[in-house]
C-alpha cells in the first residue's frame, strides 16, 4: 500500500514538472504571439502579421480536415514570398504535416463544398485586426476543383491583405485535443503560431500536452 502511494506521488510529481516546462503556452515569450479570441490567434513581428481563425474546426474535431481561416499582411518595404512547401502544421506529439498540394486536396477532400457551407456561419471578422492594407487578394493555395487558378507561391506586402483558407488532413481521421502550431518558415520568416483545439477562453491557463518547441 505504501509503495502504491509513493508510486502515485512520483507520477503526479512528474506530471506537474512536465506541465511546468517552458513553451507549453499559447503565448510567446517574445510577444510575437497573442490570443485575440477563443479561436483567434495572431503572430506579429517586424516583417509579417498573420491572424488565423478556427472556430469551425474547434467545434468539429471529428472532421478529417482542419481549416484555418487565414490573413497575412507584410510591412512597408518588406515583400515576403511564401511557397506552399514553407507551410506546415505541428501536431501535439511533435509531428509535422506539410500543406498538401491542390491535387491531393481535390482527390482526398471529396465533400469540400459541404464543408465550406457548414463552416461559413462560424467564420470570424478577421480583417478588422489589420490596419494599412488597401486591397484584398486571395491566397489561392486551394480552390474547389475547377473554380479558380491555384498558386504555389504567394507574396505578403504592405499593400495587400492576403485572404484564404489553409487545409490540413488528419493522419488519424480526426483531431485530438491539444496545442497545435501553424508553421511558415523560409529564409525570410520563421513563424510558429500555436493554437488550442478545442479553443479556449482568453487568459485561461492550459493544462494538457502541448506542441514541443
Amino acid at each position: 500500500m505504501q509503495i502504491n502511494r509513493i508510486g502515485r506521488a512520483l507520477a503526479l510529481g512528474s506530471l506537474v514538472s512536465f506541465l511546468a516546462l517552458p513553451g507549453l503556452s499559447l503565448a510567446a515569450s517574445d510577444g510575437t504571439v497573442k490570443q485575440l479570441g477563443r479561436t483567434v490567434m495572431r503572430y506579429k513581428d517586424d516583417t509579417i502579421q498573420i491572424v488565423i481563425g478556427y472556430r469551425y474546426s474547434s467545434n468539429n474535431l471529428k472532421e478529417p480536415w482542419l481549416m484555418l481561416d487565414t490573413r497575412i499582411h507584410g510591412w512597408a518595404g518588406k515583400t515576403v514570398s511564401i511557397n506552399r512547401e514553407d507551410v506546415s502544421l505541428a501536431l501535439p506529439d511533435g509531428r509535422e504535416i506539410p500543406l498538401p498540394t491542390q491535387k491531393t486536396f481535390g482527390e482526398r477532400f471529396t465533400d469540400i463544398e459541404r464543408f465550406l457551407m457548414a463552416a461559413q456561419p462560424s467564420r470570424e471578422p478577421l480583417n478588422g485586426y489589420f490596419v494599412g492594407p488597401r486591397y484584398e487578394e486571395k491566397m489561392r493555395f486551394f480552390t474547389v476543383p475547377g473554380r479558380d487558378v491555384v498558386r504555389d507561391e504567394i507574396y505578403a506586402s504592405h499593400t495587400y491583405l492576403l485572404v484564404g483558407d489553409l487545409f490540413f488532413p488528419s493522419p488519424e481521421g480526426e483531431w485530438k485535443p491539444g496545442l497545435y502550431a501553424l508553421i511558415i518558415k523560409n529564409r525570410d520568416i520563421k513563424v510558429r503560431l500555436p493554437f488550442q483545439l478545442p479553443g479556449q477562453d482568453v487568459g485561461k491557463k492550459k493544462t494538457d500536452t502541448a506542441v514541443p518547441w
